[in-house]
């Protein structure tokens, strides 16, 4: 075996050499001492490398952050595994490119480090991502504003309603980390009155039926209160129509909530205010009219005195028209609002 092989003590084997080697995705092993023992051509290509200026050369030579190389070796070296880790790598011209790290590390049976095993994915160019191709680059600014989107929740379940994914948004509405939210069941946001109606479920069979689906309702942080939440679960099909997930968007609304609460209170506590007023005004207005007929028994002044006890108590005009026995009308009383300056 020739080439990044020759000195590395657990190469490939001979029938998967020509995949590593050929791959789309870089892929390198690193030493104790941070040498890099093999690199793939999609490892130091795109940093505008030659093999023998990569392959040999020692990792931190190729980092542009001492802190973020630093963490990284020590995280493998304690066997930890490393996903998408973000990093800055330095180009052959000076300029960086921007890569995300999946790596873990090789042990021999005494638990002694051999070397990593690191893919690296090139996520844009770290000053304006012109680098990658147009969808390349637009999928990563998707990412990247998900990622950084505060006041929306958006994540991804898999068919069964299984988090996925994360974002800062989901994790300040919520208050699970995501370390405590992937993994679990979507219904573990909905109150017991939901998950006992089966509601989580109704909502994901409905957005696989129709593609999409809006709801409100209460749901459940990670310390057991609540907050009122507008929820539009997306069904994700493949060109096929294999339906391999669900996106999830929630909006905290609770302040439009209580806005709304409490405007619904005032105008409830305004119109039993205004309905006592004019019940009150009606009792008085009677009152009074009960001791105008009981002091004259001319109708046309008593009606005349009723008419001005109206106004302005009840109404700002009033007339009293009586018919006559011929059919005739006659107007026997009238009363109005006076005007200011009149």
């Amino acid at each position: 075996m020739s080439g990044p092989y020759a000195e590395v003590t657990h190469a490939p084997s001979n029938e998967l050499q020509d995949f590593v080697e050929t791959a789309a995705i870089g892929l390198h092993w690193v030493a104790d001492d941070g040498t890099i023992l093999w690199a793939n051509a999609a490892d130091y290509e795109p940093l505008g490398y030659r093999p023998e200026e990569y392959i040999g050369h020692n990792i931190g030579e190729f980092h542009a952050d001492a802190d973020v190389l630093t963490d990284i070796l020590a995280r493998l070296k304690c066997g930890d595994r490393i996903t998408d880790y973000r990093a800055r790598l330095l180009c052959k011209d000076g300029s960086c490119r921007e890569v995300a790290i999946t790596s873990s590390a090789l042990f021999d049976e005494q638990r002694r480090f051999v070397h990593t095993r690191c893919f690296t994915r090139f996520v844009g160019d770290a000053a304006d991502g012109s680098r990658l191709p147009a969808g390349e680059r637009h999928a990563d600014a998707l990412r990247l504003l998900i990622e950084n989107v505060q006041d929306y929740a958006i994540f991804l379940l898999d068919p069964t309603g299984v988090i996925e994914t994360w974002n800062p948004g989901a994790e300040r509405f919520k208050g699970y980390r995501p370390e405590e939210a992937i993994g679990q069941h979507f219904s573990i946001f909905y109150t017991s009155e939901d998950i006992r109606a089966g509601r989580p479920q109704y909502l994901l069979s409905r957005a696989a039926a129709e593609g999409r689906v809006e709801d409100e309702g209460w749901r459940v942080r990670r310390d057991g209160s609540r907050f009122w939440a507008n929820v539009v679960l997306t069904a994700l099909r493949d060109k096929s129509g294999k339906l391999y997930g669900f996106g999830k968007v929630t909006r905290d609304l609770t302040a439009r909530k209580k806005a709304e609460e409490d405007a619904r209170r005032l105008a409830e506590e305004r119109a039993a205010r205004a309905a006592s007023e004019a019940g009150l005004l009606r009792m008085k207005f009677l009152a009074h009219a009960g001791i105008v007929l009981g002091r004259n028994l001319d109708y046309e002044v008593t009606l005349q005195a009723v008419a001005r006890l109206v106004v302005p108590e009840l109404g700002d005009n009033c007339v009293v028209d009586v018919v006559e026995e011929g059919g005739a009308i006659r107007r026997v009383a009238e009363a109005a609002k006076r005007r200011c300056g009149r």
